[in-house]
């Protein structure tokens, strides 16, 4: 769902390096990284991630902060698992989530010392040798700096957003909730449910709905399980009340009543009149 001029969206990433001493990465709605300057993470970031039950750990740290950016908009500033601070802030576009900006890792504390024996603590069998070299040579914010840094991030999103440097790619709106909805068509999907996956306001997913597809979206998803129970009817031998648990409908009565006022016909009517023609 993004698309990046890397070359552009580089070239920012190093000048904000530039003037903060910070890694910035671009992270795209999979949560997996498109682009960072400098390139490498810090050496502490790299020795942690050597061992897999850590670099799990980072991962989930990571998804933690996402959510944190879904739940509102605005730059999150939080430790990692580690302890250094780090910075993310969603990129939306047109109200959709497309991918995150972060920046870190950084030290704010005071006492590097208390770091060490911190990490000595957390991670037991961390190389001491290669830990203490890495500790002393992370890049180092105060509080205003951070700050700094964070209103700067804030204002780098929506300069590419408007320059394009990022922007929601081959993959549009309706592409998404398309590929949302398959992938829930046998669960309850709720309005709640779709907010909190794309990182909108319930107000923003009803204009998005009217505006790319012309219906809200329960009458949206009523017509996706409604081609979907089409298809079953016509190609397999389920039997109906499967078909309507397969579509997402509990209440078997209720499916033969949505499914009739949107065909004309009942299911087992649909089934035949199809099965009919296809032997003709």
């Amino acid at each position: 769902m993004l698309s990046v001029n890397l070359d552009r969206l580089e070239r920012a990433m190093r000048d904000f390096h530039v003037l903060t001493g910070i890694r910035m990465v671009l992270i795209d709605e999979t949560f997996q990284e498109l682009a960072g300057y400098p390139k490498q993470r810090c050496a502490l970031c790299r020795l942690l991630r050597e061992n897999p039950a850590w670099e799990s750990r980072c991962r989930q740290s990571d998804l933690a902060a996402f959510a944190q950016c879904r739940e509102a908009p605005g730059v999150h500033i939080y430790p990692c698992h580690a302890g250094l601070t780090e910075a993310a802030m969603s990129i939306r576009d047109e109200g959709v989530i497309i991918g995150y900006l972060m920046f870190g890792q950084a030290w704010s504390g005071q006492d590097l010392q208390a770091l060490k024996r911190t990490l000595t603590d957390q991670f037991p069998g961390l190389d001491a040798q290669r830990m203490h070299a890495a500790v002393e040579n992370l890049p180092r914010i105060d509080e205003g700096r951070l700050n700094a840094a964070a209103t700067i991030l804030e204002a780098m999103t929506l300069y590419f957003l408007s320059n394009r440097f990022v922007m929601a790619g081959r993959q549009d709106f309706r592409a998404a909730l398309d590929d949302y909805i398959h992938e829930h068509l046998s669960e309850e999907i709720r309005i709640q449910d779709i907010c909190r996956a794309f990182g909108l306001g319930r107000t923003r997913l009803f204009e998005l709905c009217r505006e790319h597809l012309g219906a809200s979206p329960n009458a949206y998803i009523q017509h996706w399980r409604m081609q979907r129970a089409r298809e079953l009817l016509r190609t397999t031998d389920m039997r109906i009340s499967e078909i309507a648990a397969a579509v997402g409908y509990g209440d078997y009565n209720y499916f033969c009543r949505v499914f009739r006022g949107e065909t004309g016909a009942t299911a087992r009517e649909y089934r035949a009149a199809k099965r009919t023609r296809r032997g003709e």
